[in-house]
């Protein structure tokens, strides 16, 4: 509230110059800070699928390169079902191993009585996944909880098999959450600092701008012997500076 020749002026708190550069660096700050973090989280989350998907096909190559010479043989489920058992209890991540010949008959799977059985991918809720890591004879899908892979078992560049990796998006699904979750408190704790900063820096303004406010009030009342005192050496001082000058210009114009 100020007084101006008898006139009070009443200032909405909305509407006062404090308040709206306040809520303008508070909204800017937020809006910096969290482009910034989703953009983090978006090339964090590009990484962690690039890794996932490099390592998966780099396992489906090196389990098909582990099968070539025991789908050569006419009994290979003897070497590839305890190989598919010791790949499953090592890799947490790992649902399913399939591993069939060239007319998809199975030889190496997690349960034995479904050895010699025809395997029937079942495909329903996957994408076709477009990835660089990928080679030309191999297909990887994505469903929302996992990947599979599909990658050809050769021999002197003819097909005699495929291996068919399922593989949980469990720890990548949680690794994001971690990085979001870290995220979110960096987002808050950068937001809870630049609002004190900004509220703090911002008393600083009003401060002598109160004051000037003051001593305008006060010469409006016909007290030419105001006078404004102010430490700061910013452009408020220059003008608290031109006040005082004014109302001496003004005190002497009077007694002339």
């Amino acid at each position: 509230m100020y007084t101006v020749q008898s006139k009070t002026f009443r200032i909405n708190p909305f509407h006062s110059l404090r308040t709206q550069l306040c809520a303008g660096a508070i909204a800017l700050l937020g809006l910096t800070v969290l482009s910034i973090s989703y953009f983090l989280i978006i090339h964090e989350k590009r990484i962690l699928t690039d890794e996932i998907e490099k390592a998966l096909v780099l396992q489906g190559r090196h389990i098909a390169l582990s099968s070539e010479k025991a789908l050569l043989r006419s009994d290979p489920e003897f070497e590839l079902f305890p190989m598919v058992k010791t790949i499953l209890e090592n890799s947490q991540s790992v649902e399913s191993v399939v591993i069939t010949d060239s007319d998809g008959i199975i030889y190496g799977h997690e349960e034995l009585q479904h050895v010699s059985k025809r395997y029937a991918v079942d495909y329903e809720g996957y994408t076709i996944k477009q990835s660089p890591v990928v080679g030309p004879d191999e297909t990887l899908y994505e469903s929302v909880s996992s990947y599979h892979i599909d990658t050809p078992v050769k021999s002197l560049d003819r097909t005699v098999g495929h291996v068919h990796l399922t593989y949980s998006k469990k720890d990548m699904n949680a690794s994001i959450r971690r990085a979001l979750t870290i995220s979110i408190i960096g987002i808050l704790f950068a937001l809870t600092v630049g609002t004190v900063l900004s509220l703090i820096l911002f008393r600083r303004i009003s401060q002598p701008m109160r004051h000037l406010m003051d001593g305008v009030n006060k010469l409006g009342e016909g007290n030419l012997d105001t006078k404004i005192s102010l430490k700061t050496k910013n452009e408020f001082r220059v003008l608290a500076e031109s006040f005082n000058e004014m109302a001496e210009r003004i005190a002497r114009a009077q007694k002339e």
